[in-house]
C-alpha cells in the first residue's frame, strides 16, 4: 500500500470514529447551574393567583383568574389568565396589555373563547381596545385598572363599548 493511501485511510478512519462519537450524548452532563442551590418549589411555580379580571362586553360577563400580571408604570400593564363567561361551561383565556404613548393610552385585550390556554385560539374571540381607532379610557380605582374602549368580535362586528376591570395582587 502506498504511504499516501495508507495515511488517507487512517485519517478517514479517525475522522469517522470522531464523528460517530460526536453524535452520542454526554453520559452525565453537568447543568449550567452546577453548584447553585436548588430552587424551592415556590420559586419554580408561577403564582396560582396573581389577580382577577372582570369583563363586560356586548351584554356578556366574563371572569378570569390572572396567572401573570406585570405593571410597568402607573398606566402600563400586561395580564393573562384563564376563566370563562358567567353561566357557561365553555373555557376562555384572557390576554392583553396597556401602554402609554405621548400621554395617550394604547392597548388591546382579547378573550379567546373555547380554550383556557395561552397562544391557543378556536377562532372565536372578543377584543376590547383601541385597535379599531376608537378612544380608550383608563382609570385607576384604588389598585384596580378600569379600561373602557371599543369592542369587536372575530368577524370584526362592532360590539359597542366594553369594560375591563383588572386587579393585580
Amino acid at each position: 500500500m502506498h504511504v499516501t493511501t495508507w495515511a488517507f485511510a487512517l485519517a478517514t478512519a479517525l475522522m469517522l470514529t470522531g464523528c460517530a462519537n460526536a453524535l452520542e450524548a454526554p453520559h452525565n452532563p453537568a447543568p449550567d447551574t452546577a453548584g447553585a442551590p436548588a430552587a424551592s418549589q415556590d420559586e419554580q411555580q408561577p403564582a396560582a393567583d396573581a389577580g382577577s379580571v372582570q369583563v363586560s362586553v356586548d351584554g356578556r360577563e366574563f371572569t378570569f383568574t390572572i396567572k401573570s400580571c406585570a405593571r410597568y408604570q402607573d398606566s402600563e400593564i400586561e395580564v393573562s389568565g384563564p376563566g370563562g363567561e358567567a353561566g357557561s361551561d365553555v373555557p376562555s383565556y384572557f390576554d392583553g396589555g396597556l401602554m402609554e404613548m405621548d400621554s395617550t393610552p394604547r392597548g388591546e385585550f382579547r378573550i379567546d373563547i373555547g380554550t383556557d390556554q395561552p397562544f391557543d385560539s378556536t377562532g372565536d374571540f372578543l377584543s376590547i381596545g383601541d385597535s379599531t381607532g376608537g378612544a380608550i379610557s383608563v382609570d385607576n380605582d384604588g389598585d384596580d385598572y378600569v379600561v373602557t374602549a371599543a369592542s369587536w368580535d372575530a368577524q370584526g362586528t362592532d360590539l359597542g363599548q366594553g369594560t375591563v376591570r383588572i386587579t393585580c395582587r
